[in-house]
Parts: structure tokens; sequence; C-alpha cells
């Protein structure tokens, strides 16, 4: 049996301020006057990774998926959506999957990959990025 082991490459999701009620900033001279306010304007990634892993027992048979769970083949959302697992194997060898990911990141929107993380909860990490 060989397992491979993997995280997906960076998916980003744009975080607008005005979705989450703005941003206040404030600053204060040298007097200690009070100037600044609140904008509804800017942006910040949000970057997310999917953990993964697939096992092929040199047959026939793979099992794995997201977190060793599941591909969510059946959901819409998923980059795996219809996907074949023997083809999963093969473009699991880059480590990453980012013959599924890559697409997946730059042709769904951000309210969809949240939908799916949703789904997958606790199967990913978050870091914030510029």
């Amino acid at each position: 049996m060989s397992t491979i082991n993997g995280e997906s490459q960076p998916i980003i999701i744009d975080e607008e301020y005005s979705n989450n009620g703005g941003i206040a900033l404030f600053s204060t001279n040298a007097g200690g006057t009070v100037s600044g306010g609140s904008s509804e304007e800017g942006s910040y990634n949000s970057i997310f990774r999917i953990y993964w892993t697939i096992t092929y027992d040199g047959g026939t048979s793979y099992t794995g998926g997201i977190t060793g769970n599941s591909w969510h083949k059946d959901n819409s959302l998923s980059p795996f959506y219809n996907a074949i697992d023997s083809q999963i194997w093969d473009a699991a060898q880059d480590g990453n999957l980012s013959e599924y990911f890559g697409p997946w990141n730059t042709g769904t929107s951000n309210e969809e990959k949240v939908d799916f993380l949703d789904v997958i909860s606790g199967c990913y990490k978050l870091s914030l990025g510029g």
C-alpha cells in the first residue's frame, strides 16, 4: 500500500471590510487630539489550506479524501465533484492536488468557497495574508 498526505495550495478568499462592518482607525497628534474615523473601504485575504490523504492498495482500491474522510465527489461545491479516484491518485503525486485545487480556486466564488469550507469544517487551516 502507498499513501500520500498533503494539503491544498493556498485557497484565497478576499474579505471586504464593508461585509464585516467596516474598519475604524484613529490617531492622535502631539497635543492629544483624536482624529480619524470609520471607513467601509478596503479588504484583506483569508488564506486556507485543505488537508487530504489518499491510499492506493496497488490494485483497484483507493481510499481517503479530505482529511482521509471523503472527496465530496457528490457535492457540486467540491473541487473533486464527479472526480475519479485513480485520477485523484495521479494528481496527488505533486503533494498539493493543484490539478483540482487550482481551477477550483480561480473559478469558484468566495461565497461558494466559504460554503464548502463549512461542509468540511475543521479539515483546513486558516492564515491571514496581505
